[in-house]
Formats: structure tokens, sequence, C-alpha cells
């Protein structure tokens, strides 16, 4: 990931985890929100 050394910026951290993190939710299903979204608020 020769990206993320081209450009150290906080921004593409942050867009590169939030895509791993997109893939690996895309990957399993969605069980943990829809389990008991009342248990635990959004992170807002």
């Amino acid at each position: 990931m020769a990206e993320c050394r081209w450009y150290p910026e906080p921004s593409v951290a942050l867009i590169s985890a939030f895509i791993a993190t997109s893939r690996g939710e895309n990957r399993r299903p969605k069980r943990r929100r829809r389990r008991c979204p009342r248990s635990r608020p959004p992170f807002g």
C-alpha cells in the first residue's frame, strides 16, 4: 500500500481504515447492529 506512504495525511489513513471496515462488514452479516439497537445508542 504505497498510497498510504505517498499521502501521510490523517484523512487518507482514516479513509483507508473506513474502506477496510466497510469490506469486512460487507463480507460478514450485519448481525451485531441489528441484534439490539436499543441496547447501545448510536455514536453521534
